[in-house]
């Protein structure tokens, strides 16, 4: 798909949303009953199971419509997976790539900021200084693929087909300890530009809180 229709696509569907709902605010849109059924579009397409779809070890029973964190135990607020979820249903399929860019340089960014601050960064690049260990043991249960980036990186992908690139370089003599994050070029299919930024910060939290967590909820 050209990219200039990609980002008109992406302008439609977020319309089609704010005229279905024009009397919502718009954190009260995002809830499985308002977006039940595109959601469930998702069985057995763009790498989703016929039977759940599965979020960072988060995973939506299609039939209950209940999420379990399969890595921490209990039940999670599946509205708070809605937005991502009910996107990635509308989601034009695209090649392979093993391109890896920066936000700032994914079409439909530009003169945008990143949903998350700085802060997020820091406090997991704080975290892996701390729990260096503690961290890629997250990381690889959430599904992270090792990768040959800086002294630790890995492939993070939230959705099947939507992926991250952590990268981690380590303190030493000459230079202070930096993380990175990039995104596969081709992220801008999977989720709309309003939305990359949101969900790489949903995903760095989400190693953060349960790096945090330990050892009051054990990773399995």
């Amino acid at each position: 798909m050209i990219i200039n229709s990609l980002l008109d696509y992406w302008k439609n569907i977020s319309h089609q949303v704010a005229m279905k709902f024009p009397h919502y605010k718009s954190e009260m849109i995002w809830t499985w009953k308002n977006f039940k059924d595109d959601i469930l579009s998702l069985k057995g397409r763009l790498g989703v199971e016929q039977t759940y779809v599965d979020l960072l070890g988060l995973s939506l029973d299609f039939e209950s419509g209940e999420t379990l964190d399969t890595i921490a135990g209990g039940n999670y607020p599946t509205d708070d997976l809605v937005g991502y979820l009910f996107y990635y249903s509308k989601a034009q399929e695209a090649e392979h790539s093993s391109l890896w860019v920066h936000y700032h340089q994914l079409t439909g960014t530009s003169g945008s900021v990143p949903g998350f601050k700085n802060k997020t960064t820091q406090v997991i690049l704080e975290t892996y200084s701390q729990y260096r260990e503690r961290v890629i043991q997250v990381i690889e249960k959430l599904g992270g693929v090792l990768a040959d980036y800086g002294d630790t990186a890995y492939i993070l992908a939230p959705l099947p087909y939507f992926r991250l690139l952590l990268i981690f370089h380590d303190e030493d003599d000459e230079f202070p300890s930096e993380f990175r994050l990039l995104y596969n070029q081709h992220a801008i299919y999977y989720q709309p530009p309003e939305y990359l930024g949101v969900i790489a910060s949903f995903s760095l939290s989400r190693i953060i809180n349960l790096v945090s967590s330990y050892p009051k909820s054990p990773i399995r």
